[in-house]
């Protein structure tokens, strides 16, 4: 197979964080090109990049599932077969487009056999090739633009007790997460899915993607998590009912897990969970910031002083 071509690299910072693109930051080829953009103005080579599915991917295989109980569901698998080649080679050169394209094609095969099989037995293996997707072409595109780049199934290392608790086995993902990581390349790692004890596919809930990158910055010890979204932060309230809602620049910790478990549409409480690490000498911040407008001055949350602690936060 003909070696991805990969240009010098050309990104500007250097200090290990953390970057994840949420699926509207990734929803079509315009915005995939702003997120690379965002890349090269925002990460080095040491950082990590998490992804979840492009666009409404993810609903599409739920919609498949459901559809498959009932019906002949061939339709919607050539539909969404045609957008993500479409995507691919919108996005990418001829050789390198062959090669997603290919790839895609065999991964079509394999879930057209799961819908008409058990479906309790491969439904998180269905719902996992979003990502897997959307990490294979972000990766292909960073090689021809930006930097060399891998992508990382993190099934191949990240290891939960079960889908309920989704409780992280630490010391195995962090061990098998330094055995997939290539010196030299920026690593685009699938968000949302994993594996447990005995092998089987999990994923990690809905916004599953912002709990991989928090979990990845515990296992790596990075000091800031950027999640990238289509919202300019955290707010006082949700502007779409009180007019007058004022974003909130820097939140502590302790209100940030709060909202999340009020039900802040932004965040939540398991994102939350592995930012504070009290063996290690620092906390991981948490920075929200809009894809759209990369510019634009998002919310900090993390360990604070006072001035902090006066912002206030109305969830309802």
């Amino acid at each position: 197979m003909t070696e991805l071509q990969t240009p010098k690299n050309n990104l500007e910072k250097h200090a290990i964080n953390i970057h994840k693109f949420g699926g509207s930051s990734l929803a079509n080829a315009l915005c995939i090109e702003r997120v690379v953009e965002i890349i090269r103005q925002n990460c080095q080579l040491n950082d990590l990049v998490v992804v979840s599915a492009n666009g409404k991917t993810t609903d599409s295989l739920f919609a498949l599932l459901a559809l498959s109980e009932s019906s002949d569901c061939t339709d919607a698998i050539i539909e969404l077969e045609q957008q993500q080649t479409a995507l691919v080679n919108e996005l990418l050169n001829e050789i390198n487009a062959q090669q997603l394209t290919q790839l895609i094609s065999k991964d079509i095969v394999q879930l057209t056999q799961w819908l008409s099989g058990d479906l309790v037995t491969h439904k998180n293996d269905i719902l996992a090739y979003g990502e897997l997707w959307s990490a294979r072409l972000l990766s292909a595109l960073l090689n021809e633009k930006i930097c060399p780049s891998n992508a990382i199934d993190a099934r191949d290392f990240l290891v939960i007790d079960n889908e309920q608790t989704c409780s992280v086995n630490s010391a195995l993902s962090s061990a098998q997460l330094k055995t997939r990581l290539q010196f030299g390349k920026l690593a685009v790692i699938t968000g949302y899915i994993s594996r447990d004890a005995r092998g089987k596919t999990c994923t990690l809930g809905r916004n599953g993607s912002d709990y991989t990158a928090t979990i990845m910055a515990s296992l790596v010890g990075a000091f800031n998590v950027t999640l990238w979204t289509d919202v300019d932060g955290i707010y006082s309230a949700d502007p779409r009912v009180v007019p007058n809602a004022r974003k909130l620049h820097r939140l502590p910790n302790g209100v940030a897990k709060e909202l999340g478990r009020l039900g802040n549409p932004v965040l939540h409480a398991k994102t939350l969970t592995p930012l504070v690490n009290e063996s290690l000498s620092h906390h991981c911040h948490l920075h929200v910031a809009n894809s759209f407008d990369a510019q634009v001055s998002g919310t900090e949350i993390g360990k604070f002083g006072h001035i902090a602690k006066q912002e206030l936060s109305v969830t309802y």
